[in-house]
């Protein structure tokens, strides 16, 4: 999951073991599956109020989320 935009996703009941290049973008809206919000905040950047970009490998992409 590269350079998805995740702003307001509902992912509580899906299974991303697997995704291991977790470059993502995301928002207050967004609902992580169950034990993982915590650690994708903890690899995040707020990038402007209430909207985060998750770091990957290569480091963040510091684009603006757009407003919705």
């Amino acid at each position: 999951m590269t350079r998805a935009d995740l702003t307001c996703a509902n992912l509580y009941g899906a299974d991303l073991t697997g995704a291991t290049e977790m470059q993502v973008r995301s928002s207050v809206g967004t609902r992580w599956p169950a034990g993982m919000a915590e650690r994708m905040r903890l690899r995040s950047d707020e990038v402007v109020p209430g909207a985060w970009v998750v770091a990957g490998r290569q480091g963040p992409d510091r684009t603006a989320v757009p407003s919705r």
